[in-house]
């Protein structure tokens, strides 16, 4: 599923507003400190970097929000690293997209 898609998906979910999206570790750090997100959907593949590096930061600099990762990347050993470095959730984009979504929906509307 492409960004586009995602955010049309997300844009339907009546409790979700999106703020933002970014394509680096930077620029998802520095979006998520100006609009401070109750949930941030992280993938593990990010231009110039990673997720993990984004959620390593996340966590170090006690920005407690959500944090649903939503990857093609999902090996046993990433979706440990993930839980391990604090992620809430860890989907699969191809198989769990839809469960992803629920999961958006009910965090948001709960």
């Amino acid at each position: 599923m492409t960004q586009g898609i995602l955010q049309d998906e997300l844009g339907r979910i009546p409790c979700v507003q999106i703020c933002g999206m970014a394509l680096t570790p930077d620029d998802a750090i520095n979006a998520i400190k100006e609009q401070k997100p109750d949930v941030i959907i992280l993938d593990i593949v990010l231009k110039g970097g990673n997720g993990f590096e984004v959620l390593k930061r996340l966590r170090s600099e006690g920005i407690d929000a959500r944090v649903l990762v939503l990857t093609n990347y999902t090996f046993p050993h990433y979706r440990d690293i993930c839980r391990g470095m604090g992620a809430d959730y860890f989907f699969d984009k191809s198989l769990d997209m839809e469960r992803a979504l629920r999961t958006v929906r009910d965090m948001a509307c709960g």
